[in-house]
């Protein structure tokens, strides 16, 4: 009695194993894969006023009309590119003198124009800034 018991379990067994190997009955279709993510995208630009609230975040920021200015007279010869002229504005980018020879054409020929700089959003005096050290985080809008 046992050896039947066993030999029709090892029969079940076989029939669930082939028909799980076997994959689907013909009429019925294999489950679709799962699709990728549909948010492909990268995150929308954050106006230069809002900068203040993604400060220690990575952040695109637009600047939708640049005041730049070079300082070479100026520690660390840094140009600032501000949201509105200086020191009425609420954002800044920064490129620091060092950086400038990887900048063609320079950093201050975002004068007058709309840009979107992407990097980690910091303060300095109370004011939001990014510091773009290279020219590929900066974009025209």
């Amino acid at each position: 009695m046992v050896v039947a018991v066993g030999r029709a379990l090892i029969a079940a067994l076989t029939v669930t194993l082939v028909a799980a190997c076997a994959g689907p009955p013909p009429d019925e279709k294999p489950p679709p894969p799962p699709s990728p993510s549909r948010n492909t995208s990268p995150s929308p630009a954050v106006d230069s006023a809002q900068a203040d609230k993604y400060v220690g975040k990575m952040a695109t920021v637009e600047v939708k009309r640049a005041y730049c200015s070079y300082q070479s007279g100026t520690r660390g010869g840094p140009t600032f590119c501000n949201d509105q002229r200086f020191p009425n504005h609420k954002f800044t980018m920064l490129v620091w003198g060092s950086e400038r020879r990887r900048w063609n054409p320079a950093p201050e020929s975002w004068d007058g124009n709309c840009f979107r700089v992407t990097g980690t959003v910091t303060t300095f005096r109370g004011k939001p800034q990014v510091e773009a050290k290279d020219p590929s985080q900066v974009k025209a809008c």
